[in-house]
C-alpha cells in the first residue's frame, strides 16, 4: 500500500503565503460584474459576429446587420427611458404633497413607451428570423437572448 503522502506547510514562508492570498484576492476582485450597458453591447456585439460568420450571402447578412444594430439602439433608448421613469418617480415619491393622479400618469406615460418599444422590437425579432433557416436563427437567438437580459431588470 503506498502511503499517502500531505502537503506541509512548513515550507510555505509568509510571503509566499501573502502573494498566494493577494493573488486569491486579485482574481476574485476582477470578476465584477457587467453593467447591463456592458451586457448590451456584449450581446449587440455576439449578435453581429454571428451574423456575419453564419451568413453567407452579402445581401441578407447586410439586411439582418441593420436590424441587429436597430435592436440595439432599440434597446438602448428603452434603457433612458426607464432611467427616466425611475427619476421621475423618485421625485414625485420625495414630494410629500404629489397628487396621486400624477403618479398615475408617470405610469401611464412610461406603459405606452414601454409597449411601443415592445411592439417595435417584436417586429424586428420576426422580420430577422424570417430571414435566417432555423439553424442560422438558432446561433443568432442566443446573442439576442444576452441583450434582452441585459434589460431584465427593466
Amino acid at each position: 500500500m503506498t502511503p499517502v503522502r500531505r502537503w506541509n506547510y512548513r515550507g510555505v514562508t509568509p510571503t509566499v503565503a501573502a502573494v498566494a492570498a493577494g493573488l486569491l484576492l486579485f482574481a476574485a476582485c476582477s470578476h465584477a460584474p457587467r453593467t447591463p450597458e456592458a451586457q448590451l453591447a456584449h450581446g449587440a456585439s455576439q449578435m453581429r459576429a454571428t451574423i456575419t460568420a453564419e451568413i453567407p450571402e452579402p445581401g441578407r447578412r447586410t439586411e439582418l446587420l441593420a436590424r441587429a444594430d436597430r435592436f440595439e439602439h432599440l434597446l438602448q433608448r428603452y434603457a433612458g427611458e426607464f432611467r427616466e421613469f425611475e427619476q421621475g418617480l423618485q421625485r414625485a415619491n420625495a414630494a410629500r404633497d404629489t397628487p396621486p393622479a400624477q403618479i398615475r400618469a408617470l405610469f401611464a406615460q412610461f406603459e405606452q413607451k414601454r409597449q411601443a418599444a415592445r411592439a417595435e422590437m417584436t417586429g424586428l425579432h420576426f422580420e430577422m428570423v424570417a430571414r435566417t433557416s432555423a439553424a442560422e436563427w438558432r446561433r443568432i437567438a442566443q446573442a439576442e437572448e444576452e441583450m434582452l437580459q441585459a434589460m431584465g431588470g427593466r
